[in-house]
């Protein structure tokens, strides 16, 4: 196994043109992803990027249901646009459907009345939120890539830590 290089305290994070120039695409979420954390406001784009890297890291670890039920999902009512904004218009329709499912007002922005909202679900609702979240695991978006171009056309928008 090979050992894996971790930064010492003190060594420069990569620039914010290092990491939009990046060709692997795991080192540009997870360098743009640490950029961003530390960033104390983000523009438009950033945000977009953002709310879209923690939806990946989510979905990955559980499906959009999890996305929904983490502090991630306090964006939920965003995240449609954003998934828009990337060119990801099948998943950004899954989304609008299955915040359609909250009512009116969208989902909560704060993830303990979210969680009621979604143990407050029906059967017909339950049922049409797996739907969802299969459908949504089953669209095959390349979203790294996808966020990568949006960056990279956006690049005007990303500023320096």
């Amino acid at each position: 196994m090979a050992a894996v290089e971790q930064k010492r305290p003190g060594e420069d994070e990569p620039s914010i043109e290092s990491i939009l120039d990046e060709d692997d695409l795991d080192l540009f979420a997870s360098d743009l992803m640490d950029h961003l954390l530390r960033r104390e406001e983000l523009s438009e784009p950033e945000s977009v990027v953002f709310r879209l890297l923690m939806l990946n890291v989510e979905v990955m670890n559980g499906g959009l249901e999890q996305y929904y039920l983490n502090a991630a999902g306090n964006d939920a009512g965003a995240l449609a646009a954003a998934l828009r904004a990337v060119g990801a218009s099948r998943r950004a329709a899954i989304v609008e459907r299955a915040n359609a499912l909250f009512g009116a007002g969208g989902p909560a922005t704060e993830m303990s009345e979210r969680r009621t909202q979604i143990r407050s679900f029906g059967a017909k609702a339950r049922g049409e939120w797996v739907r969802l979240a299969r459908a949504f695991s089953e669209v095959r978006d390349d979203d790294v890539a996808r966020l990568q171009r949006y960056a990279r056309t956006n690049r005007a928008g990303f500023g320096a830590a």
